[in-house]
């Protein structure tokens, strides 16, 4: 058995423990456990691992189990690993330094843990990443151009958290320009401001920006609307964003915009035809709702534009927005 090189006992409900001994086969290329009821800690099996010569493992999926345990600095002795999938476990503690080492890595998601330690800036050495999910975790510490500095194959990045997590904050120096182009970033509940993110100043591939509940307390600046982006999702809820809404925007259908419970002002924004999802309650929108609202948005499913300052009559043509469930 020392000669196997791929195991995949992903889906079914195997609730045996993982033991060193699975560490022992340095032939594997490629171990899938994902999706059963594994328990035990990850820490001595990545230990046993690491002590193969020439380990030549490439993909490691321990994703949805019980696992827990702590990241090992011997993580950094798999240099030819390029998918790490870890997430839906209660891993603790810190990513180790050693993660740098992992030149080849290109996707890591460690989502849905307990990792309450910090983010090494080691991180940002490892240009062969393409996407990065570290979300729904109890993040300590502050991310800094040094955890973005390298990263040129980054395409997503999601550190989102639904609860607040203003344990961890970003204090990215305003000239630094990341080296990659993202399609889809989520920071949600993270600390961004109180300046709006002006590292995001390039991001012009972007199709899914959610910087929910980030503490920003500014304008948007004028560079993000002319980003020229074609849009799915785009959530700037729960901030003190101020300032009017143009309507530069682009959207792919069908999106979703939801700049809730900020401080814009100023008429209500009418957006392209392709959003589905639209809210825009708790601001300080004022004036009538534009007579041809329900002509230039007829794809609207749900619709909140409640606690506002909003006044005159309904026009008739929302009564023409086609698949409209709600409108407060």
């Amino acid at each position: 058995m020392t000669s196997l090189q791929h195991i995949d006992f992903s889906e079914n409900s195997i609730g045996d423990q993982l033991t060193r001994n699975l560490g022992r086969l340095c032939n594997l290329q490629s171990l899938d456990l994902s999706l059963n009821n594994i328990s035990g800690e990850i820490t001595e099996f990545v230990d046993e691992l690491s002590k193969c010569p020439n380990i030549s493992l490439e993909s490691l999926y321990l994703g949805y189990n019980q696992l827990g345990g702590f990241l090992p600095d011997s993580l950094g002795h798999l240099k030819n690993l390029q998918f790490l999938r870890l997430w839906g476990n209660s891993l603790m503690g810190s990513i180790p330094n050693s993660i740098g080492n992992l030149s080849l890595l290109k996707v890591f998601y460690l989502a849905n843990n307990q990792m309450d330690g910090t983010i090494p800036a080691s991180l940002g050495q490892l240009s062969s990443l393409v996407d990065l999910d570290l979300s729904e975790n109890p993040w300590q510490g502050v991310i800094t151009e040094a955890h973005l500095f390298n990263l040129t194959s980054l395409k997503e990045l999601s550190l989102a958290k639904l609860n607040p997590n203003v344990t961890l904050a970003f204090n990215v120096n305003e000239n630094f320009l990341p080296p990659f182009k993202l399609t889809y970033l989520n920071l949600r509940s993270c600390h961004l401001g109180p300046r709006f993110p002006a590292w995001l100043r390039g991001q012009n591939e972007l199709n899914t920006i959610v910087l929910n509940t980030a503490g920003i307390s500014d304008s948007i600046p004028d560079w993000f609307w002319e980003l020229d982006l074609q849009v799915n999702e785009l959530d700037f809820a729960n901030n003190q964003l101020r300032g009017r809404v143009p309507n530069t925007l682009r959207f792919q259908y069908p999106a979703l915009v939801d700049l809730s419970s900020n401080r814009f002002e100023g008429p209500l924004p009418v957006f392209p035809s392709n959003i589905s999802r639209l809210f825009l309650r708790d601001n300080a929108f004022s004036g009538p709702i534009p007579v041809d609202f329900g002509i230039k948005m007829p794809n609207l499913v749900d619709f909140d534009i409640s606690w506002n300052a909003l006044n005159g009559t309904i026009p008739l043509s929302m009564g023409i927005t086609c698949g409209k469930r709600k409108s407060t």
